[in-house]
């Protein structure tokens, strides 16, 4: 048994299927979700390809609610893991190809830390009554 800390993405779908839950491997799981947030936008013209575009950022997003939640129900509630939002300016970093500069290293790696503080206390406040 192994506990482990993953990104939400595809990758994730190696180590938990919906309906099945985790792997038998993994008895402990950390989910980091630093995606975008939904933000409406208008589109003057209804054919544009930013508008076709907007169209699959929002079947995208009904995906990740729904992945989000089934996660949440079938591990997260049973003690099985942990999923962090990352917030702040962390979440408004655009990840590139490229490598971050220190500063930008730093603050991504300072919001990790908090988030996960701000986790681990809520968990122990959950245990403990």
């Amino acid at each position: 048994m192994f506990s482990i800390w993953f990104f939400r993405n595809i990758a994730l779908e190696a180590l938990y299927k919906i309906g099945r839950g985790l792997d038998s491997e993994v008895d402990f799981i950390i989910v980091s979700d630093a995606s975008a947030s939904n933000k409406f936008q208008s589109y003057k013209n209804l054919a544009s390809l930013s508008n076709m575009k907007r169209l699959l950022d929002i079947a995208m997003y009904q995906v990740y609610a729904l992945r989000s939640r089934e996660f949440h129900a079938a591990v997260v509630e049973k003690g099985q893991g942990a999923y962090l939002r990352i917030s702040g300016a962390a979440r408004n970093y655009h990840t590139t190809l490229h490598t971050p500069c220190k500063a930008d290293f730093d603050m991504i790696l300072h919001n990790g830390y908090e988030t996960a503080k701000e986790a681990a206390k809520e968990t122990a406040k959950d245990n403990i009554g």
